[in-house]
């Protein structure tokens, strides 16, 4: 297993503090150079998302920020495939560990088969529970892992991910669909089509709010085109709706 840690070159204290996190924990990890869209050509990133007429997952227009944050994960994912690693651990620099993080990420032996993509994230303190509703749970080295029917969104702080899930990620990345935490893990996202999201429970990475994310500013005045493309907008209110309503008939309580 490989360990990224995406990083913006002007993040120096945030990549000084992940690395002495892992050299704690006696880990290697590689240090991804993370694609600032702020200094991109405004009309470079405008190229790289679909027209808003073809459009049916994300409707919004992305912030650079956003656009940033997809294409550094999409270096992670084109990195992996060249390496000889089956999997990935793809953390961001502003996570935090809990006690037994090392037991799921120094190799992938716990993993089930069929398994290609794993949240690894909790937004709260050690300690506190996030409840979500899941359908199928696997036991494994004393934890579970939930295949999740509605998840509270823990972005892409730190999640892992095989060769397989990777090369779909870049399949689907010929145009960017949409921001990459919900194209990774949301449940009307087109991946998964091809690829399940499944959680770790209870996860060994989580985040602090307080760290202030300057993606999380900059979305919110971002309003969704209801008008701009009406069919587009009332197919993702009915895929919600139906998919609301399966998470009623089949999901059960669990941890995550």
């Amino acid at each position: 297993m490989i360990r990224y840690v995406v990083n913006l070159d002007r993040s120096v204290e945030r990549w000084d503090r992940m690395q002495k996190i892992f050299r704690d924990l006696d880990l290697e990890i590689v240090r991804l150079p993370a694609v600032d869209g702020r200094k991109m050509d405004p009309e470079e990133l405008k190229n790289m998302r679909p027209r808003l007429s073809e459009r049916h997952f994300w409707l919004k227009e992305m912030t650079p920020g956003e656009m940033g944050c997809y294409l550094s994960h999409l270096k992670a994912w084109k990195s992996l495939l060249e390496t000889d690693e089956e999997w990935a651990l793809i953390m961001e620099d502003d996570l935090f560990v809990r006690e037994n993080v090392k037991d799921f990420i120094t190799d992938e032996s716990w993993i089930p088969e069929g398994v290609d993509l794993i949240q690894m994230t909790a937004r709260k303190e050690p300690g506190e529970d996030i409840r979500e509703k899941a359908f199928k749970t696997v036991c494994s080295k004393n934890a579970r892992l939930l295949k999740v029917l509605r998840w509270s969104n823990m972005g892409t702080v730190a999640y892992m991910i095989n060769r397989k899930g990777a090369a779909a990620m870049i399949e689907i990345s010929k145009k960017v669909l949409g921001p990459v935490d919900d194209l990774l893990f949301l449940h009307a996202s087109p991946v998964r089509k091809s690829i399940d999201a499944w959680g770790l429970a209870p996860s060994v990475f989580y985040f602090d709010d307080d760290m202030e994310s300057e993606i999380g500013l900059e979305k919110k005045n971002n309003k969704t085109p209801k008008f701009a493309n009406p069919i587009a907008y009332l197919e993702r209110k009915f895929i919600m709706m139906r998919h609301k309503a399966r998470c009623s008939a089949e999901g059960v309580k669990d941890h995550r």
